[in-house]
């Protein structure tokens, strides 16, 4: 993860607002779909980036349960906790 932020940083500078909203480098794309990045550096539980013609970004209620350790919204294993709390507490 670290070495994906350290990526996120390098290219920080490809995100520049020009007062019409974000624009991001086409480097970026494979980041921001990095679902295991993107969840964690967004707080967020899940995003798709595309490049097009404009920004467009759409928002809606996860599907996912909650993790009762982390709440996060993450698939859960049969211990109730999902794959990463699963691991600490294992």
């Amino acid at each position: 993860m670290a070495g994906k932020l350290r990526q996120a940083e390098a290219h920080a500078v490809a995100i520049q607002d020009k007062g019409t909203g974000l624009l991001f480098d086409a480097a970026l794309l494979p980041l921001l779909n990095d679902r295991e990045f993107a969840t964690e550096f967004f707080i967020i539980a899940g995003l798709k980036a595309t490049i097009g013609d404009a920004l467009v970004a759409t928002a809606r209620k996860t599907e996912l349960p909650l993790c009762p350790r982390c709440r996060k919204h993450e698939p859960l294993l049969e211990s109730g906790l999902c794959e990463r709390c699963d691991e600490v507490i294992g």
